[in-house]
């Protein structure tokens, strides 16, 4: 199996937030992350407040700027096809031209934002030095 470093993978930021006057989102506070690996074009997510819980983005088949959230569970008996049961617990819709995609899940009423573009990286550090 070949090492994944940090640069095989684009962070995103997840945030809450509202549509200001000109339809662009103003974001109020950071509430998770999502990671993309160099080529794929599905993402994990994790969100501060279920912290052991692991989400996926993936673009809808019959259109790429409707996304599903997803989580996906071992299933108890594995076959050859399928070792996952994944549902979808939410939808969201990428905004190419405003640089963000709204997430709503099924249960939680305020709908949160993901940037599109990369969180820039940060000045490289010392693998050992952790970062608030």
């Amino acid at each position: 199996m070949e090492n994944q470093t940090s640069s095989d993978f684009f962070k995103f930021g997840i945030f809450t937030g509202h549509f200001n006057s000109e339809g662009n989102v103003q974001k109020e506070k950071s509430v998770g992350m999502a990671f993309m690996r160099k080529g794929n074009d599905s993402y994990s997510m994790k969100l501060w407040t279920f912290p052991r819980e692991k989400y996926y983005l993936v673009p809808a088949k019959e259109d790429p700027k409707k996304i599903l959230i997803m989580t996906r569970e071992a299933k108890k008996v594995q076959t050859n096809d399928r070792k996952y049961n994944w549902s979808v617990v939410g939808t969201g819709q990428v905004y190419d031209e405003k640089g963000f995609a709204q997430l709503e899940f099924d249960l939680i009423q305020q709908p949160i934002f993901m940037n599109i573009e990369p969180a820039p990286e940060r000045s490289k550090q010392p693998s050992n030095l952790s970062v608030a």
